[in-house]
């Protein structure tokens, strides 16, 4: 149990001390996501390494979307898509970890607009250009 007890302890101090990177990267990523017609942050600004992201549309237009993407561009860009109030949002929370700080914030970026391409009736497939 003591052996645990320790690692969980050195994992906890690497995460802390990584805080600030992913909140950094948080906000950068939010930024990229809000210059796109459809998608709104919240809190925007981030302040802490997590935020939701807010979609309009037809919800299984853009899990089907979500799905094209994974398998053309081996992104997977969100889980579950969460209801709201206002018909046809939906929303999804972002953590931002060690995959997000490697990931290429343009790959990112072209990989939503792709998804709500498609789920608006776009291209049928995420390898088509813009």
């Amino acid at each position: 149990m003591m052996a645990n007890w320790a690692s969980a302890a050195m994992r906890l101090d690497d995460r802390l001390e990584k805080m600030p990177r992913y909140r950094d990267r948080a906000r950068e990523v939010a930024a990229a996501l809000a210059g796109i017609d459809g998608i709104t942050i919240n809190p925007d600004p981030p302040k802490v390494n997590m935020f939701h992201v807010y979609l309009v549309g037809d919800r299984e237009a853009l899990l089907s979307a979500r799905d094209t993407v994974a398998r053309d561009h081996g992104l997977w860009l969100h889980g579950a898509l969460r209801p709201t109030d206002v018909p046809e949002v939906h929303r999804f929370e972002v953590a931002i970890g060690d995959a997000a700080l490697a990931a290429d914030l343009d790959q990112v970026t072209a990989a939503f607009k792709t998804l709500l391409r498609l789920a608006d009736g776009g291209a049928t497939s995420a390898s088509d250009p813009d």
